[in-house]
């Protein structure tokens, strides 16, 4: 395993694509190799995360740029 492999990912967007390619993948006929490649999953130091934490991370992020957005408006008001 890679040094870059162990890192966290802080890219927003892994947590709502990786979601997604399970459900896609859940449907499809591939080959394990084939799926391992293309829909390794998101690790945080070797612990693979769930699938419910990536949508509750993606909901959390979601809400505070909401927020954020709510009150830059406010303030220009």
């Amino acid at each position: 395993m890679s040094r870059r492999d162990r890192r966290p990912r802080v890219n927003p967007l892994t947590y709502a694509v990786d979601p997604l390619r399970h459900v896609v993948f859940a449907h499809i006929t591939a080959n394990a190799q084939l799926k391992a490649r293309f829909n390794p999953g998101v690790t945080w130091f070797g612990w693979h995360v769930p699938i419910g934490v990536e949508v509750v991370l993606v909901l959390v992020m979601g809400l505070v740029l909401l927020g954020a957005g709510i009150a830059q408006f406010r303030r220009a008001g």
